[in-house]
């Protein structure tokens, strides 16, 4: 069954399940019958007649079905009508009509005029009677208070209202969401995948056997990352190779033990004697050609 179908909306706005105001029916038509009764409620709010079949549930009036034509034909901008056997009546509405009546209306709609039109006056002249009596906006004004008050005296019309906005036919829980039922969590923050990446390079490792050197040469310059030229790995690995084409005695005597250098090399700041053998030996050595 659709949403409209199950839903009634009286007409100040407020909107109920139909089922609902069905089984009421016979409490809320008593009530009006009560008031139909009383005072000045038994005659036409507007022409006075003895005919009361008709309500403005709007303004809160009894009127006659001939009155009720001139109503309608104001608009519904203005003011509404609904007959007292055929339509359904809310709650609201009735809270309505019992706070205002024909009485009270005449205080706040015509203070000092017995009746809104005579009853012979023609429809085109009722039509303009009744836009310019109900139409203005002190009078607007008084009928949206009246239905705030109305709405908040029947009190289960504005649950119902919310009701039927979202689709149901249902009352509103009255009780607050429990820690049984499901409660909407926010989402979860996304992950932060780059937390752990590095912001800045890492540092250069630097051999342990290099540390010991100094960073300057021999001559007070500076000679770069590198403390001693002669322990860049490059050279150490062509140290290794010659070891292996030399006899042991001669590489010996042409390196140190400590830093790895030719003992004529004063970058490890370290004086020492080379024989003239030596001097021919480091001279004949292609070093552009083991560093490649």
């Amino acid at each position: 069954m659709s949403t409209s179908a199950s839903t009634f909306r009286s007409k100040i706005g407020n909107a109920y399940p139909k089922s609902e105001i069905e089984d009421q029916q016979p409490q809320l038509k008593a009530e009006l019958a009560a008031m139909k009764k009383m005072g000045r409620n038994r005659q036409c709010f507007d022409c006075g007649v003895a005919d009361v079949s008709w309500a403005s549930p709007k303004l809160g009036t009894f009127i006659c079905v001939t009155c009720s034509d001139v109503h309608r034909a104001a608009g519904a901008h203005i003011t509404c009508v609904k007959n007292f056997s055929t339509y359904l009546w809310s709650p609201d509405e009735v809270e309505l009509m019992r706070a205002v009546g024909n009485t009270r209306a005449k205080e706040i709609f015509r203070p000092g005029i017995d009746l809104s039109w005579q009853p012979g006056e023609s429809k085109e002249q009722k039509v303009r009677h009744c836009t310019k009596l109900y139409g203005t906006e002190k009078a607007q004004l008084a009928v949206k208070r009246h239905i705030e008050a109305a709405t908040a005296a029947a009190g289960p019309g504005r649950k119902a209202a919310q009701v039927a906005s979202q689709g149901y036919s249902q009352s509103l829980p009255s009780q607050p969401a429990t820690p049984s039922q499901s409660v909407c969590k926010p989402a979860p923050a996304a992950p932060d995948l780059l937390g752990d990446w590095p912001t800045t390079e890492p540092e250069a490792v630097v051999p342990s056997h290099v540390s010991a050197w100094p960073a300057t040469s021999g001559m007070g310059t500076s000679v770069g990352p590198w403390p001693c030229p002669w322990s860049a790995p490059e050279v150490i690995t062509a140290q290794h190779d010659l070891i292996d084409l030399f006899p042991s005695s001669t590489m010996d005597s042409a390196w140190h033990g400590d830093c790895g250098a030719p003992a004529s090399s004063q970058s490890c700041g370290k004086a020492a004697t080379v024989s003239s053998h030596e001097k021919d030996f480091w001279s004949s050595v292609n070093w552009d050609e083991l560093l490649k």
